[in-house]
C-alpha cells in the first residue's frame, strides 16, 4: 500500500458522512475486496494485470474508468488496443496535456465488429 500517497489525498470532508481506510491487505484479501466489495474503479495503471482482474471479476454494478495512458512510450491505447484488451462498457479517460482537463475518451469501436 502507497501509504505516503494516500496520506496526501485531499478531499472535501463535508460531502462524505464516513472515510475509511484499512490496514494494509494481502493480495488475495485486496482482490477480494475489490472484486466484490467496490462500486466502481479507476485503473490509474491500466496495464496492470492485478487491476485488470480486479474489475473485470467485480461482482458489483458500477462503473469501471480506465486511464488511456499506458506507458511513457505509448503515450495512448489505440482504438484497436482498446477494443480488444477492455470490455466495452469500461470508460476510458484521457488528460489533456496542456490544460490539465480530464475527459471521457470516445472512439468507433464498430470497425473491429
Amino acid at each position: 500500500m502507497d501509504t505516503q500517497f494516500i496520506n496526501n489525498i485531499t478531499v472535501d470532508a463535508k460531502q462524505y458522512t464516513a472515510i475509511y481506510r484499512s490496514k494494509p491487505l494481502e493480495r488475495g484479501e485486496d482482490l477480494y475486496l475489490g472484486c466484490n466489495y467496490c462500486d466502481s474503479i479507476l485503473l490509474t495503471s491500466s496495464i496492470s494485470t492485478f487491476g485488470f482482474w480486479m474489475s473485470y471479476l467485480k461482482t458489483t454494478r458500477g462503473y469501471v474508468f480506465y486511464n488511456s495512458q499506458q506507458r511513457k512510450a505509448k503515450p495512448h491505447i489505440s482504438d484497436w488496443d482498446a477494443f480488444h484488451w477492455y470490455p466495452i462498457d469500461w470508460i476510458m479517460l484521457t488528460q489533456n496535456k496542456k490544460t490539465g482537463e480530464i475527459y471521457r475518451e470516445f472512439w468507433n469501436y464498430t470497425q473491429f465488429l
